[in-house]
């Protein structure tokens, strides 16, 4: 799921607690977890900035990062991957850029069922846009090109998805005059591929941010069902979309959102799904003075993520689920300044989390995450002091790349709690 921006109808007040009082219940709360320290490995190469990265890993902890990365040079815009196999890490690849017309961003990457890579990125600029999409088999790159047409239009927050027989779907909102379109591109199993506009042909509709989640198959026996959802921002509140892929029809078939979901659209929630966990919305909200990661579900009206600590918690990511489990990465501020938080949960109800980094407050850390059996990965961007060039002693701060990974110990696991007041209206 891509970062986005959240607009809010409530504002927040107060300076919060003294920095010691923080300190004093992080050490706390790390203590009762007793999970182990992350890994952390940086993975961008010095002498570039880097930003914008993203995960993907498979149950065996192979996993492929992404990001995207600049330099002095026009050449050097480029989209970067590495790749970890069987434990060991390869080198830094380029697979887009490189050239000085080029001007690849916001790169987003997923494993299919043999633990390929696939990517997808926009390229372009002010005149045209447009995606263009790779993947990794028999140790190379094999581009594909393009997906659709040419946009005169700015492409904003793509999504994609390797479906069950490792379908490639990406959707993303196209920006039309002062409104959106939200368009879908599929390739099936046999290489065909499929371009529709899902909303937003009507002037006068307003949508934005689509997400795509997997859900339980319509029959036993069957693949799981692919689905789509977005907001459209219509007079009082926020309304949920969906349409399914029905791979018989090629086309999206219009769904109904569960109804349970009504009420917790105020603040545009983050939407996923998992055959075994079924419909999650994450977002952020206010919980007296400060904003508190929440979590609703058809089994939890309203719960919370983070711990109930005097600081503000805010942008969560949701990784791929993996077994009905989610992942989650988001970003604390303190009066001690910026940190990373990371956590997961089972279908059970049951959660983790720990501390996973400081962050740069000059610098929005943008982490994802990912989940394998048994630990829980997470990339981000920092800031870091590195020379200028090789024959100076100057230095510049660079955003860099660093990577994470924790191992959940069986005994780090605890109840999630439900909220006991303020609930979701349902």
């Amino acid at each position: 799921m891509a970062d986005r921006p959240r607009k809010f109808s409530f504002s927040r007040a107060g300076r919060g607690w003294p920095a010691s009082a923080v300190l004093l219940c992080c050490v706390f709360c790390v203590s009762f977890l007793r999970a182990e320290e992350p890994r952390v490995l940086r993975l961008s190469p010095p002498g570039l900035s880097a930003t914008a990265p993203r995960i993907s890993a498979a149950p065996n902890a192979d996993c492929t990062i992404v990001w995207q990365q600049s330099g002095p040079s026009a050449a050097d815009f480029a989209i970067a991957s590495r790749r970890r196999q069987a434990g060991f890490w390869g080198p830094v690849e380029i697979i887009a850029g490189g050239a000085a017309e080029s001007q690849p961003r916001e790169p987003l990457v997923r494993l299919d069922s043999s633990g390929h890579p696939h990517v997808v990125w926009v390229n372009g600029n002010e005149q045209r846009n447009f995606l263009e999409y790779t993947f990794f088999t028999e140790s190379v790159w094999v581009p594909y090109g393009r997906l659709g047409s040419v946009s005169t239009q700015k492409i904003e927050h793509p999504v994609m998805m390797v479906g069950p027989r490792n379908q490639l779907f990406v959707v993303w909102q196209e920006r039309v005059g002062v409104s959106y379109q939200i368009h879908a591109f599929v390739i099936d199993a046999k290489g065909n591929s499929y371009h529709h506009v899902l909303d937003g042909k009507e002037q006068l509709r307003y949508v934005i941010y689509p997400d795509l989640m997997e859900l339980a198959p319509a029959k036993p026996g069957e693949d799981p069902r692919v689905a789509v959802a977005w907001f459209s921002l219509e007079q009082p509140e926020a309304k949920l979309e969906m349409r399914v892929w029905a791979p018989a029809q090629l086309d999206w078939l219009p769904a109904e959102p569960p109804a349970w979901t009504t009420g917790a659209l105020e603040s545009l929630p983050l939407v996923a799904a998992s055959p075994e966990s079924g419909y999650i919305l994450v977002g952020y909200r206010p919980q007296g003075r400060y904003d508190r990661i929440f979590m609703t579900s058809e089994r939890f009206s309203l719960a919370y993520l983070d711990a109930n600590v005097p600081v503000q918690s805010r942008f969560p990511r949701v990784s791929e689920p993996l077994n009905g489990v989610f992942g989650f990465a988001w970003q604390q501020e303190s009066e001690d300044g910026i940190s990373l938080v990371q956590a997961a949960l089972r279908p059970t109800g049951e959660i983790f989390s720990a501390p996973l980094a400081r962050a740069d407050a000059l610098l929005p850390p943008q982490p994802d995450v990912a989940l394998s059996a048994g630990s829980l990965m997470a990339v981000w961007t920092t800031l870091v002091r590195e020379p200028a060039t090789q024959n100076t002693t100057t230095t510049l701060q660079r955003p860099v790349i660093y990577f994470s990974e924790s191992t959940i110990p069986d005994t780090a696991w605890r109840p999630i709690i439900p909220s006991a007041a303020g609930d979701l209206e349902r």
